[in-house]
């Protein structure tokens, strides 16, 4: 699972205005300042990661269980089984099937 390193992010927010699928969030703190975090939708296509100019993005990129969603240029991460709804996706596509899995 990814998460943010709090005293690497300068809350610039640009990594929750790139995220395809609205996974991360901006509140306001206990104290005022903004709070960014990555919520449980993250599908962990890495876009976040990428964008982020501060190098704010910590975890483990997870491969095991997961395949490459070829339905957009962002090309995703997607869980194999369970099947996440076709929600969790930019495109909202289905991507479950033999082809996918192969892939």
């Amino acid at each position: 699972m990814l998460k943010i390193n709090q005293e690497k992010c300068k809350k610039c927010q640009i990594c929750a205005k790139n995220c395809p699928i609205g996974a991360i969030a901006v509140e306001p703190g206990a104290d005022g300042k903004k709070v960014v975090s990555i919520t449980n939708m993250c599908v962990e296509c890495n876009v976040c990661r990428r964008v982020c100019p501060f190098g704010a993005i910590d975890g483990a990129e997870k491969t095991e269980g997961m395949v490459q969603c070829h339905s957009c240029s962002i090309q995703c991460k997607v869980p194999l089984a369970p099947p996440a709804p076709a929600s969790a996706t930019p495109t909202r596509a289905a991507v479950w099937s033999a082809t996918a899995r192969s892939s």
